[in-house]
């Protein structure tokens, strides 16, 4: 699952690529960029996130027909015993005496 601010970053950097690519649009002896909208409708309304899904229901589907002996399908039917703790990783002593000599 694609997380909101990952969906509007790459939808961001889509827009910029697509801009260079088509290049400016010249109206009335101006030139200009081209709107969200008018990039949207020369790529037929294809965006990055949609492919990006659709892909990974292919995979999705692909790891589903594998036999069960198959090294990824164990990895992807895998559930962890214990949840990982929230938050930054404590610091083991060992680092810490590491980072105290080194100055």
């Amino acid at each position: 699952m694609l997380k909101e601010t990952i969906i509007q970053k790459l939808l961001v950097f889509e827009r910029k690529i697509l801009r260079r690519i088509f290049g400016r649009t010249k109206e009335n002896q101006i030139w200009r960029i081209k709107t969200k909208e008018e990039l949207d409708k020369l790529i037929k309304h294809k965006n990055i996130v949609h492919y990006i899904k659709a892909q990974r229901l292919s995979w999705f589907g692909h790891v589903q027909k594998m036999p069960d002996t198959r090294a990824v399908k164990k990895i992807f039917k895998w559930n962890p015993l214990t949840k990982r703790s929230q938050g930054r990783p404590s610091t083991d002593g060992r680092i810490t005496s590491n980072r105290t000599f080194a100055n």
